[in-house]
């Protein structure tokens, strides 16, 4: 159906914990969301590229599994520094996507952000109950409070190593995966 080279390789050696909650399977499930919610969305092609590839690297720069509201421009810096994109159109989206996707909303906030936040967001299903959890009154669309099943689906699919998940720290950014 898809084009293997238009699905952006999520390696483990970019990221500080690849088993953990931040790490390669939330990435994967956070692409699977991105892109369901891009197509209910009517995304273009291009659209659904970029937040594959924003999905892939989101989550690089962090250095640790806590709250942390900087990570995207980590991440982006990363990203710029290894090489991973080329200097596209397409792949300028990507770097904004990856730098937003952590920052408090704004009401002008482009369709494409609202998507990935909320991919990224309906990811946290996989802290079940804790006070870090997902709250689908964060969520910015309709359809992705109608995709938390999915994402539960997902979770079984795409599972990340067992182990104690950290105790979160609470932040105003609660659903910013």
């Amino acid at each position: 159906m898809h084009n293997a080279r238009n699905y952006p390789d999520v390696r483990s050696e970019l990221f500080f914990d690849p088993t953990g909650p931040h790490g390669v399977a939330h990435s994967k499930r956070v692409m699977i969301l991105a892109e369901t919610l891009a197509a209910i969305h009517g995304c273009t092609k291009r659209e659904i590229v970029a937040l594959r590839k924003a999905s892939a690297y989101h989550d690089i720069g962090r250095v640790d599994n806590s709250a942390d509201t900087k990570h995207g421009f980590a991440s982006a810096q990363k990203v710029i520094y290894r090489g991973l994109l080329s200097n596209s159109s397409v792949d300028q989206d990507v770097i904004s996507l990856i730098e937003q996707h952590c920052l408090a909303d704004s009401r002008k906030d482009h369709i494409l952000i609202r998507i990935f936040k909320d991919a990224d967001a309906l990811d946290r299903v996989r802290f079940g109950n804790q006070d870090c959890g997902l709250d689908v009154w964060y969520l910015r669309t309709g359809h992705a409070k109608q995709l938390v099943g999915f994402a539960h689906m997902l979770l079984r699919q795409i599972p990340e190593v067992p182990r104690e998940i950290p105790k979160c720290s609470l932040d105003l950014n609660l659903n910013d995966g």
